[in-house]
């Protein structure tokens, strides 16, 4: 076997970007993949809801 396998979704995540979202309440900045920007997300610290990004 010459050639190594892949993830059968790789190619579909190389378009996949990043978003840094600033918590309102406790300022941490939190990271999230551009494909989930429209689902609520919590802040990694205080557990609270992100604001929507634009």
């Amino acid at each position: 076997m010459s050639e190594a396998q892949r993830c059968p979704g790789n190619e579909l995540n190389k378009s996949l970007g990043t978003i840094d979202i600033k918590c309102s309440s406790c300022g941490t900045v939190n990271e999230i993949f551009s494909d989930e920007k429209d689902k609520s997300n919590k802040c990694t610290k205080c557990k609270k809801p992100l604001p929507t990004p634009q």
